[in-house]
């Protein structure tokens, strides 16, 4: 899994290694979009890296074979490959990150290629190279994320070259420093997400960094602490209930990581699945006792776990008397839980 949007339906975009899935609002549906060399309507590779919505509803996807412009209502799908004799057009192939900013600018970042910036109303890319000499430019050709400081600035996260911060009216980059000593300089970031006045940052092996924009203060999370299995972050997403969905390396799958709000009660299927769990059951008997897929079933699981705060089936089953009223030793008595 590398990236993941929700639309203003409510709908979630899955971008991975295999294509982009569409899961419905209702959580039980899934659509899959792939590529076909017999179709030049479809994604130009099956290798998503990023993606990003645009205020028309329009899905601007990332991929190892160039940039897409995806139509989440029509499905109907452009590409738009890179053109080396085109000074103003997209510059790179592999598409690795995108990210749309509140002034609509799109920031497209290819590998090896550095930023292009992209202005509708000018119809072109104006390209944005490393160069290790240039103090106040762009740190590494491998660029990897993007967010908007409070400021209007642009956060530009790289593999290899740290944290670099364009300047909107200067047009220079300085390079803020999250740590102290020479690694620093050389950190791997692979994702950013902004959350309020923070910026949350995901690197490979080194954690995650909540960064106060304002105050500029910064915080360091590794694993075995604060519910994160793995140091490898590769992808942080805030959806539209507060909540922030982190992707690691270890269990390839979405968990749940806390945020400071309040967060929302189970549904009733949710508390459904938590009673079947509790029983014993797995995903797949699950499924067939409530007539929905395994993928749903893990879905599901991944809300739970991400409410809860839980890490595992045996530590929910263990919570169960608090989320749907198992507090009699006969019952607690009779949890078979299944890892």
């Amino acid at each position: 899994m590398r990236t993941i949007n929700e639309d203003a339906n409510g709908n979630i975009w899955v971008g991975t290694n295999n294509g982009f899935d569409l899961l419905s609002k209702n959580g039980n549906d899934f659509i899959h979009y792939k590529h076909s060399d017999a179709d030049i309507n479809t994604l130009n590779s099956n290798c998503i890296y990023s993606a990003d919505l645009d205020k028309n509803g329009e899905l601007w996807i990332g991929t190892e074979e160039g940039l897409n412009i995806f139509n989440t209502i029509t499905g109907k799908n452009q590409r738009i490959n890179s053109d080396f004799r085109n000074l103003y057009g997209l510059q790179g192939k592999s598409v690795r990150s995108i990210f749309i900013d509140k002034s609509g600018i799109y920031w497209v970042a290819t590998y090896q290629g550095g930023v292009n910036k992209y202005d509708k109303n000018l119809t072109l890319f104006n390209l944005r190279t490393s160069n290790p000499l240039d103090p106040k430019g762009l740190s590494s050709p491998f660029v990897t994320s993007f967010a908007e400081s409070p400021t209007g600035d642009i956060y530009i996260g790289t593999d290899g070259g740290g944290l670099n911060l364009f300047n909107r009216v200067t047009g220079l980059i300085d390079h803020p420093k999250l740590t102290d000593g020479p690694k620093d300089q050389k950190m791997p970031i692979l994702a950013m997400e902004k959350v309020g006045n923070e910026l949350w940052i995901g690197t490979y092996q080194q954690g995650l960094f909540v960064l106060d924009m304002l105050t500029k203060k910064v915080k360091q999370f590794l694993k075995g602490k604060n519910g994160l299995n793995s140091n490898e972050i590769f992808c942080i997403r805030k959806d539209s209930r507060g909540n922030i969905w982190i992707e690691n390396s270890i269990s390839n799958q979405v968990v749940g990581f806390l945020n400071r709000r309040n967060l929302p009660r189970l549904t009733p299927r949710e508390y459904e699945i938590v009673a079947l769990i509790c029983r014993g059951m797995k995903n797949k008997q699950i499924a067939d006792a409530l007539s929905i897929t395994i993928g749903t079933v893990k879905v599901h699981l991944m809300h739970i776990f991400e409410k809860t705060g839980v890490k595992d089936r045996f530590e929910l089953a263990l919570e169960a008397h608090k989320l749907i009223g198992m507090g009699n030793t006969e019952e607690s008595e009779s949890l078979q839980v299944t890892r």
